[in-house]
């Protein structure tokens, strides 16, 4: 049931383009000048970083790369097909041991460049866990999917000045970085729109916690996420409630029952 009111707000779409090599330490400067420095992402993995290193010390197209079992390495290894069968040489192996790089042989020629490649390298965001921060601030910031694989926003005015700041730190860090925005006025089919995406996304997530709570599984501090999760959610709704000039009734229900749901399951668990 959906009661309609005034509507309030406007908003605006925002999507965008990245990619890879955003430096951390440039991103670490400009969240904390923020406030935000919680969006902070990961860097790359010990064995990504290498791979990338030794993938542009050694750039033949004959040249393979293969890792090797028990530890963070590769093995190089050349590829001969001029005869009449294929050949493999192996011209040096390099891994990691408490992040120092070893290589064998010992005096290879790009040990040192490849070492320094790989520090460079570890300091680098790929374009997909900078995604994930901009998907996280959008959340942060009330922002609702528009699309179900996202990468598409819709974000009321309230949050537009914080994402712009956002944004621009991503924007500054790397010249590849490129996010666009579209504002939208709140006539009858951007309501719609949002009002749609917001009821799928809510329960989708209140289906899941149903579900994790139905498993009978959980422990203390999980089913106390859980009761979080939900109250969330019922914040999430009751904030659009306001953005749109509608009253989700249903919505804010199912919310408040699985809260309640995963608060009776944590008082169980705590008797027992």
């Amino acid at each position: 049931m959906s009661v309609e009111k005034k509507i309030k707000y406007n908003g605006i779409t925002v999507f965008w383009s990245l990619t890879d090599g955003t430096n951390i330490e440039v991103l670490r400067d400009g969240f904390e000048e923020i406030g935000w420095l919680h969006l902070l992402p990961e860097v790359q993995e010990d064995s990504q970083a290498l791979r990338r290193a030794l993938a542009h010390h050694f750039p033949g197209k004959r040249t393979l790369i293969r890792p090797l079992k028990g530890i963070v390495g590769y093995a190089v290894v050349n590829e001969d097909a001029s005869g009449d069968e294929m050949e493999y040489d192996e011209e040096v192996r390099m891994g990691l041991v408490d992040g120092k790089l070893f290589s064998n042989p010992m005096d290879h020629p790009l040990r040192e460049a490849v070492s320094d490649t790989y520090r460079f390298e570890k300091k680098l965001v790929t374009a997909a866990k900078l995604g994930g921060v901009l998907v996280r601030a959008a959340r942060e910031l009330n922002g609702i999917p528009l699309r179900p694989r996202g990468g598409f926003y819709w974000i009321p005015d309230s949050s537009a000045e914080k994402w712009e700041q956002i944004v621009d730190v991503v924007e500054r860090a790397r010249s590849g970085n490129v996010t666009w925005k579209m504002k939208t006025t709140t006539d009858e089919n951007t309501v719609e729109a949002v009002c749609d995406s917001l009821v799928i996304q809510v329960e989708n997530q209140l289906a899941k916690l149903e579900s994790d709570l139905e498993e009978g599984e959980l422990g203390k501090r999980a089913l106390k996420t859980r009761e979080k999760d939900a109250q969330e959610l019922d914040s999430l709704v009751a904030n659009y409630e306001e953005i749109l000039g509608k009253t989700l009734e249903g919505l804010r229900s199912r919310a408040s029952e699985v809260e309640s749901a995963a608060c009776v399951a944590l008082l169980e668990a705590m008797a027992g």
